[in-house]
Formats: C-alpha cells, sequence, structure tokens
C-alpha cells in the first residue's frame, strides 16, 4: 500500500464487510479487491496490500481502542 493524500476518488474508499466473526475490508472502486496481510501469522507491523479476495489473510479483527 502506498499513502497518498485524499484526492476524493473512490480507488482511495474502503469499505468493511462483515464475515463471521472478522471483517473483510474491500476497496470501492473494484470489490473483488481487498486488504490483504501479506505472509502469514497475526504479527503486528506486518505488510499489506490488496489482492483479489480468496483467502484468511485477508480476514481482520476490529478491536475498540
Amino acid at each position: 500500500m502506498n499513502v497518498y493524500g485524499n484526492d476524493g476518488s473512490n480507488t482511495q474508499r474502503w469499505f468493511i464487510e462483515q464475515s463471521g466473526d472478522k471483517f473483510i475490508i474491500r476497496l470501492q472502486s473494484n470489490r473483488n479487491l481487498v486488504l490483504t496481510a501479506t505472509g502469514s501469522g497475526n504479527e503486528a507491523n506486518v505488510n499489506v496490500s490488496n489482492y483479489d479476495s480468496n483467502n484468511n489473510n485477508q480476514k481482520w479483527s476490529l478491536n475498540k481502542l
């Protein structure tokens, strides 16, 4: 993922979809692309990217701070 300033386009918009007790974070402009943890495991500071929806590395837990 690259971080850019807000340009108001749908390529920078995401929506959260519940999947059981986890969540899938989908790209607004292409709902087949989801936020994905690269590699395996659930450790902190993992790299993320967007890929086609197809595995458990794409399900996220949301915790209240």
